[in-house]
């Protein structure tokens, strides 16, 4: 039922900047594209530093011998032990969230282009 909840909200946000996008003067839409995408990465490129820096402590602290890690670590979630799971997901969850941000800003500017080519070809 959460999924359904989460799937539910996604759409929803994304109805949102559609609907947004054909209201609201297309200056203004490129700023908050851009603050959007500002945003996300203010939040998520700390966070991934931070949980990049966490689930190597985990790893190490649960004893998993997981060279290369990095390249698919959500894998090795699940093999944390509990104390280290709960130190990891919070950056987790926060690197999430910021990666979400910058992909709606970039969204945001992609409807921009959209309005703007049809006001040049209206004109």
């Amino acid at each position: 039922m959460l999924e359904v909840g989460i799937a539910l909200g996604v759409v929803a946000v994304f109805v949102a900047i559609v609907w947004t996008a054909a209201t609201v003067p297309v200056l203004t839409l490129v700023w908050g594209g851009v603050a959007t995408i500002v945003a996300g990465m203010v939040l998520g490129l700390p966070a991934g530093v931070g949980y990049h820096v966490a689930m190597h402590k985990g790893l190490a602290a649960s004893g998993i011998d997981a060279r290369g890690w990095w390249w698919s670590p959500v894998r090795y979630h699940a093999q944390l032990a509990t104390a280290s799971r709960r130190a990891v997901m919070p950056w987790f969850i926060a690197g999430v969230i910021g990666a979400t941000l910058a992909f709606m800003g970039c969204a945001i500017l992609v409807l921009c282009l959209f309005r703007l080519r049809e006001l040049a070809g209206s004109g």
